[in-house]
C-alpha cells in the first residue's frame, strides 16, 4: 500500500509541476522522503485520493526544503536551488487550496515554521514536519469519529 500511496502522491504532485520548473525527484529520493508519512496515511481512514493529495502535498514541502538545504552546499547552483524551494512551496499552498486542505496547511505551518528557523539556526528539525502530519491524521482520525457516532446511534 505504501508503494502504491507514494507512487500516486508523486505523480499527483508530478502532474502539477510546471515543465520549465525542471524539478523531476527520482524515485528512489520520493519514496526516501515520504516512506514515514506513508505509513502514517496508509493506517489512516482517510480515503485513498485525499491520501494521495495530502501526501503530495507533503512532498512539495519536503522537496523544498531538500532544495533549500542544498544551497549551503553547492553555492553555484544557490540561487536555482532558492528558486526552486521557494517555486515548490508555492505550488503546496497553490494545491493546499485548490484542495481545500485548508486543516492541513494550518497545521503544517508551525512545524513548517520550526524547522526553518532550526536550519537557520544550524540545528535541523525535520522530524517536526512528519510529527505535524501525523498530528493532522490523528486529527482528522478525531473529527471522522465523532461524526460517525451520531449516525450510528440514529441507527439503532
Amino acid at each position: 500500500m505504501n508503494n502504491s500511496l507514494i507512487q500516486d502522491a508523486s505523480r499527483l504532485l508530478q502532474t502539477q509541476l510546471a515543465p520549465e520548473s525542471g524539478i523531476a525527484p527520482e524515485a528512489s529520493e520520493v519514496s526516501q522522503l515520504l516512506s514515514d508519512a506513508a505509513r502514517i496515511l496508509a493506517a489512516s481512514p482517510l480515503p485513498p485520493l485525499r491520501s494521495a493529495r495530502i501526501l503530495a502535498l507533503y512532498l512539495a514541502v519536503r522537496l523544498a526544503m531538500k532544495y533549500h538545504e542544498e544551497c549551503a552546499n553547492a553555492e553555484s547552483r544557490l540561487a536555482r536551488n532558492l528558486l526552486d524551494g521557494d517555486y515548490l512551496y508555492s505550488l503546496y499552498l497553490d494545491l493546499a487550496l485548490k484542495w481545500e486542505e485548508y486543516d492541513f496547511v494550518a497545521l503544517l505551518a508551525p512545524a513548517i515554521k520550526k524547522v526553518q528557523i532550526g536550519r537557520a539556526e544550524g540545528r535541523p528539525q525535520d522530524e517536526l514536519l512528519v510529527q505535524g502530519l501525523s498530528r493532522f491524521v490523528r486529527t482528522e482520525n478525531k473529527m471522522l469519529q465523532e461524526a460517525a457516532q451520531p449516525l450510528a446511534a440514529e441507527a439503532m
